[in-house]
């Protein structure tokens, strides 16, 4: 339905200059200026970031994955707290492509971190590239399936069998003994991972069990029911049917972005984060998928064997190019082209950082 476009290093190129061109001391103004630049250079992409008084939402969808995304059957939604600052959560929206390739088809943040602005960010998108999930994975946190409830009444929430397990694990005090609380944790892990569709009949009798174990134990039933009974297709595997049993995709995600892409580094500007997203994730992704995808290319094998060369001299290669940067910023400056006011603090901090000045 949607062809991938020809033109991807030209599209590289757009996200490098939409780099180039943004500057702001304020963080918010600088993504704000990134984000119209982007839209002007590159309008196949989803990306908006919208700000009022007490009320941001900022998301960005790839046009690469767009075809791609038809082909998901189940989504991962999970977030992280330690890449952007105040805390703000890093949400993605990933999905594995043809069970080898995992790909981030919507990054977003809000602040305040409430349902409303969660269902703003992903309706936005299931919109934009116009599908309607069958099962959206995700942790327990409560305000991404209420955003998910409400707004995608069709797509069936899974809860990641992990982070179910987990959290009972913290609950064993709920319980009058430890001999019950162990039998009550082995029959829910049995009906989170084992007893699926092909074994109802077991799967029965062991939720069976479960009320039976919790009716002599009055602390321990009342934080079933509040907890797990009234949200049972979300977490039991008789259910389930071809959805994942848990949110490992997103999860691994995040591994790779935090230790690849932003390694030891936390608590970052909001710009900062969005545009190393857009200029070298997303780029990354997207090669990674095409490699996968067409390991007989021509093209691809030239880019795999110049990747693992070892003989390649990086820094040789950043020289040319940093001078013929520096070269071109200099024309600019020279003829007018460019306003000296935009560049200049950030040459200064730049040679001041250096030791030049």
């Amino acid at each position: 339905m949607y062809a991938q476009k020809p033109r991807a290093i030209k599209r590289f190129a757009e996200r490098i200059h939409a780099l180039q061109t943004r500057y702001s001391p304020d963080d918010v103004v600088s993504l704000q200026i990134f984000v119209q630049t982007v839209q002007e250079e590159s309008p196949d992409d989803l990306i908006a970031f919208e700000v009022s008084d007490n009320n941001m939402c900022f998301y960005y969808a790839p046009f690469e994955g767009k075809a791609y995304a038809h082909s998901i059957k189940t989504f991962h939604i999970d977030s992280t707290y330690k890449l952007l600052r105040s805390n703000i959560p890093l949400y993605a929206f990933t999905g594995k492509i043809k069970d080898f390739h995992i790909f981030p088809f919507l990054y977003f943040f809000c602040q305040p971190d409430t349902y409303q602005n969660i269902q703003v960010c992903v309706c936005t998108y299931l919109r934009w590239v116009t599908i309607e999930p069958e099962y959206i994975s995700m942790d327990c946190a409560p305000q991404i399936a209420q955003a998910i409830e409400e707004s995608i009444p069709q797509a069936q929430i899974l809860w990641c069998g992990v982070h179910v397990l987990r959290a009972i694990l913290r609950k064993s005090n709920k319980f009058s003994s430890q001999e019950k609380f162990e039998q009550f944790y082995n029959l829910m892990k049995d009906l989170v991972f084992k007893l699926d569709a092909e074994h109802e009949e077991e799967a029965n009798a062991a939720y069976d069990q479960v009320l039976e174990l919790l009716d002599t134990d009055p602390t321990a039933s009342q934080y079933f029911n509040r907890q797990w009974r009234y949200n049972i297709s979300r977490w039991i595997a008789r259910d389930r049917r071809e959805g994942d049993a848990t949110n490992n995709i997103a999860e691994a995600h995040f591994r790779t972005l935090k230790h690849d892409y932003f390694p030891d580094r936390k608590n970052l500007r909001i710009d900062d984060v969005i545009i190393e997203i857009y200029t070298k994730v997303i780029p990354s992704f997207v090669i990674k998928l095409k490699i996968d995808q067409n390991p007989a290319d021509d093209r691809v094998i030239r880019i795999m064997e110049k990747a693992t060369n070892a003989e390649i001299d990086v820094k040789r290669q950043r020289k040319i190019e940093s001078i013929s940067m520096l070269n071109r910023l200099l024309n600019a400056v020279s003829d007018d082209s460019i306003d000296p006011t935009k560049i200049y603090p950030t040459l200064k901090v730049l040679l001041q950082r250096t030791h030049f000045i």
